[in-house]
């Protein structure tokens, strides 16, 4: 077997090889610029050489490059932006705890995820590959190598780019149902939020109950929430259920934000710094922002839970503290170091 990363811009997929290159009759799929493929034979035709996957699916020799990974080793690896930082209990790797990715689902795969389940509470879009970006820093595998890699992920797909906020809420009040009856050790990774606002005013009744779920939860001993809080100045336009004080809420700038004046709670402020993990169909992609810093720490979460087996908010942020700095010390552009500043 050999793992071979893709060369061009976009790559088809066939279910068997072609005489005419042209001919697209066959294609099953695209490969996009550095995916990988793994090959597990070779054919030749009149065009070449063919790779053969497990499936049967094959690419053609032109256009991918010499095998890569011949170690396992990933090409993305959350671990080094952390590695830095001290803690005794960052190798247990959110062994024997889950980790619930309330958001726009996954695609299941135990090639790139140890042990991943979804449930699909929102049948419309599943384009969006924001869920499975999160899957991969929390506990990707082989090309993305995530911090926690050895949790139980259990993906809740509540939302899709095209429902209301009805919709969504009843979703979203489902899911939180669903992780309060999680048995176990458990990290809930929350990275949308709806505004604090309008749910006062058209949605209380909605409101209230995911506040009664999110207390629920975080009296259990061994859970614990993480909420994305916004970027830059939507920080302050008050995200919840990021606002809730048993909520960790992750909040995000960039270097023409560093004098934004915070008036809302907010625990963990970082700097929004490019990364790269997977999309739908677990190409490499790029993207930033506050819902990738919290699941950073959400993934550092469930290494502290798996060390200690329980967790609460505030030891939780005392043992962060230990490496908070500045937000004038923040470093901006491609992610080469997590860096965080305990604010609450």
């Amino acid at each position: 077997m050999a793992t071979l990363k893709v060369t061009v811009n976009k790559l088809n997929l066939r279910s068997s090889p072609v005489k005419d290159f042209a001919n697209k009759e066959n294609v099953v799929g695209v490969l996009h610029k550095d995916a990988v493929f793994e090959s597990v034979g070779v054919i030749e035709n009149e065009l070449g050489k063919w790779h053969v996957g497990k499936d049967g699916h094959c690419v053609s020799d032109k256009w991918v490059g010499a095998a890569i990974s011949q170690l396992g080793l990933p090409e993305i690896d959350f671990n080094q932006f952390v590695a830095a930082y001290n803690f005794d209990w960052f190798k247990t790797n959110g062994a024997g705890t889950t980790i619930g990715l309330i958001d726009t689902g996954i695609t299941v795969s135990t090639s790139y995820y140890n042990n991943p389940t979804e449930e699909i509470l929102s049948n419309s879009n599943r384009d969006l590959h924001h869920g499975n970006f999160i899957a991969g820093i929390l506990c990707g595998k082989k090309i993305v190598q995530g911090i926690a890699k050895d949790i139980i992920l259990y993906s809740i797909k509540y939302k899709s780019d095209s429902e209301d906020i009805s919709i969504q809420l009843t979703n979203f009040i489902q899911a939180l149902t669903r992780m309060l009856n999680v048995d176990g050790p458990l990290i809930v990774n929350i990275s949308q939020g709806f505004n604090a606002q309008t749910i006062r005013d058209k949605f209380q009744n909605q409101g209230q109950q995911i506040i009664d779920l999110i207390k629920q939860i975080s009296a259990q001993k061994r859970k614990l929430i993480i909420c994305a809080a916004g970027d830059n100045s939507a920080i302050n336009d008050v995200l919840f259920p990021a606002n809730e004080n048993e909520c960790v809420s992750v909040g995000c700038i960039d270097e023409f934000s560093t004098d934004l004046l915070i008036k809302v709670k907010l625990d963990i402020l970082t700097p929004m710094v490019v990364c790269t993990s997977f999309d739908n169909a677990f190409n490499k992609v790029k993207d930033s922002g506050s819902s990738f810093s919290t699941a950073m720490i959400s993934a550092l979460a469930a290494c502290f839970l798996a060390k200690y087996r329980s967790i609460a908010k505030q030891n939780f942020l005392e043992e962060l503290k230990r490496f908070s700095i500045q937000k004038s010390s923040f470093n901006y552009g491609a992610i080469k170091l997590f860096q965080y500043q305990i604010i609450q």
